[in-house]
């Protein structure tokens, strides 16, 4: 038996979302995490105002429509059951930068399936807000794109 292949745009998600978390642990955003491990630190990274003036230029991108119309749920336990908690509004750098990481977690962390239409759609608006987001910060670019 072999696990479902994943589509293209959660192959493209995977491969952006861990190159801009590595980027942001290179360029000054690590933190320990509860075990002392390195992560990013991605609340610091959210509060730069670079990054908000980043936000406000791709805000009204088609591209992104998704995640500020309908952004990602949070898969919750309630009961015992599994369920779907409501989604937090975008309105910022910093929520944005949240909804990105949902989109992350439903998938990798067996939230979604990938089997539906809308998860291409989330992952491709990922795509394309982290690679919008990474210019924001020199250091944070250079780590993304090798120069380091």
């Amino acid at each position: 038996m072999t696990p479902p292949i994943p589509s293209k745009a959660a192959i493209e998600l995977f491969a952006a979302f861990s190159r801009f978390e590595f980027a942001l642990k290179e360029g000054g955003y690590a933190m320990a995490d509860r075990w002392s491990g390195a992560a990013a630190n991605w609340s610091a990274f959210g509060r730069v105002p670079a990054v908000e003036k980043a936000f406000e230029a791709i805000r009204a991108a088609p591209q992104l429509e998704i995640l500020l119309v309908d952004p990602p749920r949070k898969q919750v336990v309630v009961g015992g059951r599994l369920e779907w908690g409501d989604a937090p509004t975008v309105t910022d750098a910093a929520s944005l930068l949240a909804a990105l990481r949902r989109v992350r977690n439903n998938l990798f962390h067996g939230g979604k399936s990938g089997a539906d239409p809308r998860d291409d759609e989330l992952c491709t608006a990922t795509v394309f807000a982290l690679l919008a987001l990474v210019k924001a910060d020199v250091q944070v670019q250079a780590a993304f794109e090798g120069r380091y």
